[in-house]
């Protein structure tokens, strides 16, 4: 219902200004070079003003933020409603922290934190020696907090893969413990469990998103984020090539997504649906 409300305001940004709206937030953003450009910006946030006056529509501008990003950004003030908004070097977008260096170190660590706090409580509270029990009390409650919308934030950085199963570890650990189980390495711990670790479930995930991409399962346009296919091998058909990466898009979805990609096998690409495809990706090793 709320959309109806919303909907035009899209209507009132200038051309050449992104507005992204989902439910009751809204992204404004513009890519400049020039000064003129950085003003369509003021623009923008003006014509929003005025529609929100004609339908009486309040703001909060104490929730409103510029996040700037790049190393030879101005940095420029805005305002609206004669109010300066304030700038901040990370934010909080749909569950999502993300930084001004489109870095997701933030929101890595308040997962782990989350995740342990919750762990803490749960073995506080749980008093059980079935492993059955702890594994359906984990993929239930404490699973979920570590893999929120991972194809957004999947890190290749050594220290947050580390930190990220460490989370895993040290329930697997306590489980064996609480059930007066043997203790075994972590990988034997996982075979007992039937768990996978967290790092490879995340590049499931990710393969997975590129499937959907790729066979027209999802909304995201093919075309619009790779060149595809243009390498010749025997396999070319087949494999896909991320446009132009600099330091900052190199360790985005698509450009780790699609090197894992091209090492899949013909017959792996070419699965059926979505749950045939994620289920030959859980019988090979993906590196």
């Amino acid at each position: 219902m709320f959309l109806i409300y919303i909907n035009d305001l899209s209507n009132v940004i200038p051309n050449g200004v992104k507005i992204k709206l989902f439910a009751d937030d809204v992204k404004i953003y513009k890519v400049y070079k020039t000064k003129n450009e950085r003003l369509e910006l003021a623009v923008a946030l003006r014509n929003v003003e005025e529609w929100s006056k004609k339908w009486k529509l309040d703001i909060s501008v104490n929730k409103t933020f510029v996040l700037h990003l790049g190393k030879n950004n101005p940095k420029d003030q805005y305002k609206i409603f004669n109010n300066t908004i304030n700038e901040v070097q990370s934010i909080r977008d749909l569950g999502i922290c993300i930084d001004n260096k489109l870095r997701f170190k933030e929101h890595i660590n308040i997962i782990i934190r989350n995740a342990y706090l919750r762990m803490k409580t749960i073995f506080r509270i749980i008093k059980s020696r079935k492993t059955a029990t702890w594994i359906l009390i984990y993929k239930s409650y404490i699973r979920p907090m570590l893999e929120y919308a991972p194809e957004t934030w999947n890190t290749l950085y050594k220290t947050e893969i580390n930190s990220l199963e460490k989370c895993q570890k040290f329930f697997t650990k306590i489980v064996f413990k609480k059930c007066n189980l043997p203790e075994l390495p972590y990988e034997n711990r996982l075979e007992y469990l039937n768990l996978q670790t967290l790092e490879n479930r995340r590049k499931i995930f990710d393969l997975m998103l590129m499937y959907k991409i790729v066979n027209g399962y999802s909304h995201l346009g093919l075309e619009t984020l790779f060149s595809h296919p243009i390498r010749k091998s025997s396999h070319s058909s087949y494999r896909i090539i991320s446009k132009k990466q600099n330091s900052k898009s190199s360790r985005s979805f698509i450009n780790r997504t699609t090197k894992m990609w091209n090492i899949l096998g013909k017959n792996t690409i070419l699965s059926k649906s979505p749950l045939d495809f994620k289920n030959k990706l859980k019988s090979i090793l993906i590196v």
